[in-house]
């Protein structure tokens, strides 16, 4: 069963690092840190690269699709450090052509 839900800001690796013990326990042994805090000083790019990896492993992506409103907030806020990308991206809709967004 295919389930649809309407939120274009995916977590972060560090909600997720706080949510999950196996995954924070993956992240202490990729990075070598001893405490959370640590999280925060590893490079955001191989932070995100490693957790992608890790739940790419885990989940079927092919039940995460993601259509996304080009002028949505959330979608322009999912582009800071730590959101991840998983899923399928099914496109994009322009529902304000007057507004572009945050994204850029």
């Amino acid at each position: 069963m295919q389930k649809t839900s309407i939120n274009d800001a995916p977590p972060t690796a560090y909600q997720l690092s706080n949510m999950g013990e196996q995954y924070y326990n993956e992240l202490k042994i990729n990075f070598d840190f001893t405490n959370y805090e640590d999280i925060y000083t590893n490079p955001p790019n191989e932070l995100k690269t490693v957790t992608e990896e890790y739940y790419k492993n885990k989940i079927d992506e092919t039940t995460i699709h993601h259509l996304t409103a080009e002028e949505d907030m959330l979608y322009g806020a999912s582009s800071v450090r730590g959101f991840l990308e998983i899923g399928c991206r099914d496109g994009f809709l322009d529902t304000d052509p007057i507004f572009s967004g945050i994204r850029e």
